[in-house]
């Protein structure tokens, strides 16, 4: 995963580089490294996105429909957002997007009992079982 081109796996490493070799308050490094203490501080959030948000609340197996995601989540744009996330859930044919017709979006996962995986709030994926 990438923050603006920026791996977020070597940002530790990066700044460990950089407080080693910033002891100095006069020296360049120093000055760069305050700037790209900023720009992480900046660019990484612990935050979810709406869309995220919404895909956690599909993958719960509930549905949610314009109004419920404008106040739950404040998406102001349900067919745009769930536009994008059925282009990356159907990617792979593991889930697919359905809309009722009372206008309510659900997420079905289209192989179910079959997985070692899950995913966690945040996106990313574990295992489970053995």
């Amino acid at each position: 995963m990438s923050v603006r081109g920026l791996d977020i796996l070597a940002i530790p490493a990066i700044l460990y580089a950089v407080n080693r070799t910033a002891n100095d308050p006069q020296s360049s490094v120093s000055k760069i490294s305050e700037g790209l203490k900023d720009f992480i501080r900046m660019n990484t959030s612990n935050t979810l996105t709406k869309k995220r948000q919404v895909m956690n609340h599909l993958s719960r197996g509930w549905g949610i429909d314009a109004r419920e995601a404008k106040v739950k989540y404040g998406v102001k744009n349900l067919r745009a957002t769930m536009s994008d996330i059925r282009e990356q859930v159907e990617r792979f044919g593991n889930w697919e997007i359905r809309l009722t017709e009372t206008g309510r979006y659900f997420m079905r996962d289209t192989h179910p009992g079959e997985r070692t995986y899950a995913f966690r709030k945040d996106g990313t994926r574990y295992m489970i079982g053995s």
